[in-house]
């Protein structure tokens, strides 16, 4: 609710969303009198075993111990045994939420422990061998459920080393999908990628995302600063390359404009207050800034400026050759540098060929 208060006041959905944050926070509140009732309920249950033996004791005993029957060793004696064998029993009753609190917890915490890593035991590292940057797809298909229709179909395609592809298609069509199986973040029910001829499987995800340089259509930032955000994509970079991957995103001016620059700090609502094309050319220098081998860029014109779509397409020009670029893009400015253009439909890669050729077709535009 907070990330996104500004959204919910320009749509003017203010009182529909303090409806639903009031009947939200009536059943927590509810949810949390219910647990502390119980626990007061149980308290006081605690101390009325503990009096009610405390009187039974001295009902018993107090009379026996002025008629000489019983001494008054005994009498102090039974006092004792009795708070020595219900103190702990009050505790626990006292501790009962308290405990329940930890077993959820420790539940919680198992449920994580038990999560699967993606590094497997048999996953080869790719950072021991140099990346060039080839990428093969070999018939390959996704779809997130089985309840919902296919991501990609039947997918085959193959990119050279230092080639610039360009993606278009409908929304939905499976070029964001495309991306993704290629980053290792979700593996292909069928079909295989390869990377320099090795299936994607067989290599370390965790490393192989290292080797590729990525800007997402929608970048988000940690609570940190600028130079801490960038450098998440490479921790070893200087202060200069900084300033360098800042400059070819066209994003240099506007950041030494920043209080402090560099150390100006983002992250949570701090985001929001930065304008939306700063936040995209952010996104394209962390990339950059990888100097990766093969790098990926989900709608990369999205949200830039004049100058920050000149410097993108100055930095195409500058990969060409030396670096394996996919990017999926709607402007035809940006698809005329490709080197091949492919188009898709319905996660089919309906086309593929050279961008000056397709862009004359329908289904390019």
């Amino acid at each position: 609710m907070i990330n996104k208060m500004r959204t919910i006041r320009e749509c003017g959905a203010t009182h529909t969303w303090l409806d639903r944050f009031r009947e939200i926070s009536a059943q927590a509140t509810m949810a949390t009198f219910k647990a502390e009732k119980q626990s007061a309920v149980l308290v006081g249950l605690s101390y009325g075993i503990m009096m009610l033996s405390g009187l039974a004791i001295v009902t018993f005993t107090v009379p026996a111990t002025l008629n000489n029957s019983v001494g008054p060793g005994a009498l102090l004696a039974s006092m004792i045994l009795m708070w020595r064998v219900l103190g702990p029993m009050q505790t626990a009753f006292i501790n009962i939420p308290r405990i329940e609190r930890i077993r959820s917890a420790v539940r919680q915490i198992e449920t994580v422990m038990r999560i699967k890593g993606e590094r497997q035991e048999s996953s080869t590292s790719p950072v021991a061998r140099e990346l060039k940057g080839k990428i093969d797809f070999g018939r390959v298909s996704f779809r997130y459920s089985p309840t919902v229709d296919p991501a990609l179909v039947g997918v085959s395609m193959s990119i050279q080393p230092g080639q610039i592809v360009a993606i278009t298609g409908r929304n939905g069509s499976g070029k964001s999908s495309l991306i993704k199986l290629l980053l290792g973040l979700y593996q292909p029910q069928a079909g295989s990628i390869l990377i320099d001829d090795i299936d994607i499987r067989q290599l370390d995800p965790i490393e192989l995302r290292r080797l590729i340089g990525y800007a997402p259509q929608e970048p988000q930032f940690f609570r940190a600063t600028l130079a801490q955000n960038l450098r998440l994509a490479r921790p070893d970079a200087t202060d200069e390359e900084v300033l360098e991957a800042l400059d070819y995103a066209g994003a240099l001016e506007q950041v030494q404009a920043l209080p402090r620059g560099l150390d100006y700090r983002v992250g949570d609502n701090a985001s929001a207050q930065i304008p939306s094309s700063l936040r995209g050319k952010l996104a394209l220098a962390r990339a950059y800034l990888t100097k990766a081998p093969i790098m990926l860029f989900d709608e990369p014109g999205a949200g830039l400026d004049n100058l920050g779509d000149t410097k993108f397409m100055e930095m195409l020009k500058r990969l060409r050759g030396n670096t394996t670029v996919l990017f999926i893009t709607h402007r035809p400015s940006h698809m005329r540098l490709a080197d091949t253009l492919m188009v898709f439909d319905g996660g089919y890669l309906r086309g593929a060929g050279k961008p000056e050729e397709l862009l004359k077709t329908p289904a390019a535009a």
